[in-house]
């Protein structure tokens, strides 16, 4: 089942079964990225995995996290996002 939040002018899509699997593994929850500073991140393409994806290292708050991800439509697919 996916599960979806807005962030600024993003809409934040992932399966909940990952999300909870990144919750466990880094202590993240993805609807965290809602408050994602992209604005003062850096991002790098990756084709890894035979699709387009990117990694971006940015702040939530007043730590810094990573978060990997493909662009989908007009959603932002999470895969895994860890401080």
């Amino acid at each position: 089942m996916a599960t979806g939040v807005y962030g600024t002018d993003l809409l934040y899509d992932w399966d909940g079964v990952k999300g909870q699997a990144n919750l466990e593994k880094h202590g993240v929850d993805f609807t965290a990225m809602a408050s994602f500073e992209w604005a003062t991140s850096v991002t790098v393409r990756s084709d890894r995995h035979g699709e387009i994806r990117f990694l971006s290292i940015g702040y939530i708050g007043d730590r810094l996290h990573t978060a990997i991800y493909t662009m989908r439509l007009c959603a932002v697919k999470l895969s895994e996002s860890s401080a």
